[in-house]
């Protein structure tokens, strides 16, 4: 999991933009996790295959 922390001095405003973009990130999130949970076994991304792929590719 992603977990970013800052210590932040601003406007109302900007804490709702913020506030407004965690949201939209968490929404977003959560729609992945739902499809990915209830597609059939077969369309499910093999983790371990596609990390395998990604360690095997040399990057120059």
């Amino acid at each position: 999991m992603l977990v970013l922390e800052a210590k932040l001095v601003g406007k109302n405003w900007q804490y709702e933009q913020l506030d407004e973009a965690i949201r939209t990130g968490q929404f977003i999130r959560n729609k992945c996790l739902v499809y990915w949970i209830e597609s059939p076994r077969d369309e499910q991304v093999n983790r371990n295959r596609l990390k395998g792929s990604v360690n095997s590719t040399k990057y120059s």
